[in-house]
């Protein structure tokens, strides 16, 4: 009785390492689609030659902050930017936003390692970016960029 339960075990096994990796797959296919919009939809768009608004021709609404404030806001010309990037102006995505342009080139890295993951059936988001300190370095970024872009946009 002892074999059939030692011989069963690892069955129970290899069925969790199953649908981990099943869900590794699920999250790779995830990440491989949000990156590959990423990529794909600034490439179908035409960078607004204001710098922003660019997300206006996927009917989203014009900046509310911008419009109360006269400022961008954190994401103001992002968009915009990732056009940029789509057609190769890299000093034109820069001045639309300053994040535009790593972060393009990042989400064909991100597409690349999730495509990987996928066929690997590993996980998707690297272990770099699970632990507790990524969000706030992620937010700490974004405000430095902010008051870069800020900047930016009152010496225009």
């Amino acid at each position: 009785m002892a074999a059939c339960e030692h011989e069963q075990e690892p069955k129970a096994v290899d069925s969790s390492a199953e649908r981990r990796r099943a869900g590794d797959r699920v999250e790779a296919a995830a990440a491989l689609i949000v990156a590959l919009a990423t990529i794909v939809i600034p490439a179908l768009l035409t960078p607004d030659a204001s710098g922003h608004g660019t997300h206006t021709q996927l009917l989203l609404l014009p900046c509310i902050f911008n419009m109360l404030t006269g400022l961008p806001c954190p994401m103001c010309g992002m968009t915009t930017s990732m056009a940029h990037m789509a057609r190769g102006e890299v000093a034109a995505a820069f001045g639309s936003h300053l994040l535009g342009p790593p972060l393009y080139v990042a989400a064909w890295l991100g597409a690349a390692w999730a495509l990987a993951a996928f066929v690997r059936g590993t996980p998707a988001v690297p272990e770099v970016l699970r632990r507790p300190i990524a969000p706030k370095v992620f937010l700490a970024t974004i405000a430095v960029a902010w008051v870069g872009n800020v900047v930016i946009w009152l010496l225009r």
